[in-house]
Order: C-alpha cells, then structure tokens, then sequence
C-alpha cells in the first residue's frame, strides 16, 4: 500500500491486515476471523484445521486457537463447527467431526465428549466405542465390581458369601450365607447342603 501521494516505493501490507486492491492509497482491512494474515498479505490464510479463532488481525497461525474439547474445527472458523460423533472423546484439537479418539473399555462417550465417561461402581463394560451408559453391565452374578471404569469384574465373590449380580463388595454385608447353605467362592446363591451333611 502507498499512504502518501508522491512516493516511489510501495510499502508492505503490515502483518494482521490485508492490502487487497492497488487502489487503496494508504488504507488497510483487518485480517478477518477464522484467518490470520502475514506482512504484505493481499488475502487471508485460513486457520489450519484442528485450530480456529474469534478474533481478528492475527498474523500468525500460532495465534490460532486449538480446537476446544469434544469439539471439531474444519479450519477456517470463527468457533467449532460442531461436536464430535459419540463413541469418541477428544481433548481438543479435533478437525472432522468423526475425529478423536475410541472411547476405551469401562467408559462411555456420548456426542461432544472431551474425556471419557467411567462406568459406575457395581458395573462394567468390556467394550470400546460405546456411545451411553446403558452399555454399563451390571456387575456379573459371583463376581463383584468395586470401581468405577472397569472393563472386567474385579474379581470372585468370597467364600461365606454370594453375588447375585451388580454387587460392589467381595463381602456382601445383605448376602451372608447363614447357619445351614453354603456358600463356596464365586458363589451366586446361598446352596442348602445336601441330606446327611451340614
């Protein structure tokens, strides 16, 4: 740009702005949102993808902003372009909306994720890309689940005791074999003993 009448060279465009016609004497645009603009840009770059801003005047792509969690930013953008899919979380800096990464086993992402969901205590899930908590399982019959997030039972319900599922104690103080059943490890139900033994 020129931005005096008699001069015989021209300046460059300064960094964040634009300098898009000959005919501007003196005059220069803002680098507009969802683009940065280095020194003597006649048009603007778009913020790469992952990233995004809501700012003008830029002139850098450092000083576009990652994309925020469970969000996905195609480049370009004044803000995310939307949430990602379920099945998946991401932390940030996503570009398609199928972006980030696999809900692991023991959790769950629902649309927009930015970390994965743990599944309660007493329950479990085996599986990876589960989009809700209906894909929590009640922890198994003689088995019990004592932490939250777990993709396996943590471990077999004890002798003297019995899990008839979704238990969260190895001990369950409300299934205490009583005087009479038995109750071996992994047992799901108090067993009377057979005639002639007790």
């Amino acid at each position: 740009f020129n931005d005096v009448y008699v001069h015989s060279v021209c300046r460059p465009c300064p960094e964040g702005y634009l300098c898009a016609s000959s005919a501007n004497i003196g005059t220069f645009a803002d680098c507009p949102v969802g683009n940065y603009c280095p020194a003597q840009s006649s048009t603007p770059t778009p913020c790469p993808a992952s990233t995004y801003s809501p700012i003008t005047n830029l002139h850098s792509s450092p000083e576009c902003l990652t994309c925020p969690p469970g969000k996905y930013c195609a480049g370009g953008s004044l803000s995310s372009d939307g949430s990602i899919n379920a099945g998946k979380y991401s932390a940030g800096g996503a570009s398609v909306i199928t972006g980030g990464t696999t809900c692991p086993s023991g959790s769950y992402c629902p649309a927009g994720s930015g970390n994965p969901l743990p599944c309660d205590v007493g329950k479990f899930n085996p599986n990876t890309g589960k989009v809700d908590s209906t894909f929590c399982q009640a922890c198994t019959a003689g088995k019990y689940c004592n932490q939250n997030g777990i993709s396996t039972p943590s471990g077999d319900c004890l002798e003297g005791y019995f899990c008839p599922g979704g238990d969260l104690s190895p001990r369950p103080s409300d299934h205490v074999c009583t005087t009479g059943p038995k109750c071996p490890i992994h047992s799901t139900s108090a067993t009377d003993c057979h005639a002639g033994t007790y």
